[in-house]
């Protein structure tokens, strides 16, 4: 498995922006799995690109930032399992700077945002994403 991370974007963009999404699918033409980026701050979008996913941005882990609109965060975690990877998407929200993961309102409510402005086919359940893909 590949992955590839990236350090782009504009920051405080909700939207990759061309250089993003051309590297992005430049990778998955030559052979990456999976595309994972930060440096917005910001949750950008999350694409399916040829049957693999590119998060373009996560949002920020831990920071420091007074924005509140830096304030949520993405956690992935990956289950290869034989021939097929299967991520989570987790919701996250910085708190006094310090990342938990959100209630299940709140975060099926972002992942459900999220979901329409991006192309990704992912399902929603109990508070978290799943994007299933297989894996060579």
């Amino acid at each position: 498995m590949v992955i590839v991370v990236f350090h782009y974007g504009n920051e405080y963009s909700t939207q990759p922006n061309t250089y993003q999404i051309a590297v992005s699918h430049a990778c998955i033409d030559n052979g990456a799995d999976i595309v994972i980026g930060s440096h917005p701050h910001v949750i950008q979008t999350i694409e399916t690109y040829n049957g693999k996913p590119i998060f373009y941005s996560l949002g920020n882990f831990v920071f420091d930032m007074s924005n509140s609109a830096t304030h949520e965060s993405l956690m992935v975690e990956m289950d290869l399992n034989n021939n097929t990877a299967n991520i989570k998407v987790h919701p996250m929200v910085l708190v006094n700077y310090m990342p938990q993961l959100m209630n299940n309102a709140s975060s099926t409510q972002l992942l459900e945002n999220l979901k329409n402005e991006s192309p990704v086919n992912m399902t929603i359940t109990g508070g978290e994403g799943i994007i299933s893909f297989p894996i060579e």
